[in-house]
């Protein structure tokens, strides 16, 4: 049966709907979905018993028409809507992507290359451009990576140069799990560590006598230097707004440069208290600069430890040594 073009309008409008609430939906879903949230909205003079049968087909039918016209993209987890501006992809994101597919399996530069594209979604994009923004990304990041001895490049593929994380979860003693942590921190990238200092930095407060407020992931491209803001509160109301940068390294310091810049943000955005966290260490300059700060302090890989031991986020402890909290850490 042919829809008037009102019907078609309504019929979009639903699978569109369902799409935003739902991504990657399957087939099924969008169909189920668009039946139940907005078939009465259609007008189609169709006999009762075949009334969801027709409305089904109408979806369906719907749904074929905005495939074609690539507005809808099949992912690899089902249908979603399709990005209508380029991709902008950070090398940082580049790079903890590039790092989560080898520690799978090697890959060659062009399967690798076809894998990024799908997990950020450039392939479904109309423009070529950010394809190509993405792959000279990616080259930049293995070339680093290589030179850096993280990768390595054999036999045509390339593959992580040690197993940061084999899926084991075994018992290790305090200074073996540690190393393990900030290993497995660095692998899962910035986005996930902002997560975690979050985490358990709220957990901290909470266990030393204040009360959050709010906690807020502020991170991305256009975060204004600050990655997270905690609000928090005494037993007597005083409230502080605590702003935290989180930098997830392997080895490379925090400079005073950088401490800098993240105190000058935290002074323009009206933050009470600053902790810059990395997952590294600081630089004797940064070092300085954060002692001769009166309200803001540097948190490194050792002191995060000991944050992560106090508050027992993400580890769980035992007789035999410490393991890791899946509920926080699985992907």
């Amino acid at each position: 049966m042919k829809l008037t073009n009102e019907e078609k309008q309504a019929v979009t409008a639903a699978i569109l709907r369902v799409l935003a609430d739902t991504p990657a939906a399957t087939r099924r879903q969008i169909i189920d979905g668009a039946v139940a949230r907005y078939a009465p909205g259609l007008k189609k003079p169709v006999p009762a018993e075949d009334e969801i049968g027709a409305v089904r087909s109408y979806v369906g039918s719907v749904l074929n028409d905005l495939i074609a016209k690539q507005d809808v993209a099949r992912g690899e987890d089902g249908y979603e809507l399709a990005k209508e501006t380029p991709v902008i992809v950070r090398e940082e994101q580049c790079e903890t992507a590039i790092k989560r597919l080898l520690a799978v399996r090697p890959y060659g530069k062009g399967e690798l290359y076809r894998a990024l594209d799908r997990h950020f979604g450039t392939d479904r994009t109309a423009t070529r451009e950010d394809d190509c923004s993405l792959h000279t990304a990616a080259g930049t990041v293995l070339s680093r990576l290589v030179r850096t001895g993280t990768v390595a490049f054999v036999d045509g593929s390339y593959r992580l140069a040690y197993a940061v994380f084999d899926g084991r979860n075994d018992p290790l003693p305090e200074a073996a799990f540690k190393e393990k942590l900030l290993e497995r921190l660095h692998l899962l990238g910035g986005a996930f560590f902002e997560r975690f200092a979050a985490g358990a930095l709220e957990k901290y407060f909470l266990l030393t006598g204040r009360e959050v407020l709010t906690c807020e992931i502020t991170g991305g491209a256009d975060d204004g230097g600050v990655d997270i803001i905690i609000d928090t509160a005494d037993d007597l109301g005083f409230t502080e707004r605590v702003m935290v940068q989180a930098k997830c390294r392997d080895q490379t310091q925090v400079t005073e440069k950088e401490v800098r810049e993240f105190f000058g943000a935290l002074t323009a955005r009206g933050g009470s208290r600053g902790i810059y966290i990395t997952t590294a260490s600081f630089h004797p300059g940064a070092d300085r600069l954060l002692k001769s700060i009166p309200n803001c302090v540097g948190v490194d890989g050792d002191k995060l430890f000991d944050i992560v031991k106090k508050t027992a986020y993400g580890i769980h402890k035992t007789g035999a040594g410490y393991t890791f909290d899946e509920a926080i850490f699985g992907l």
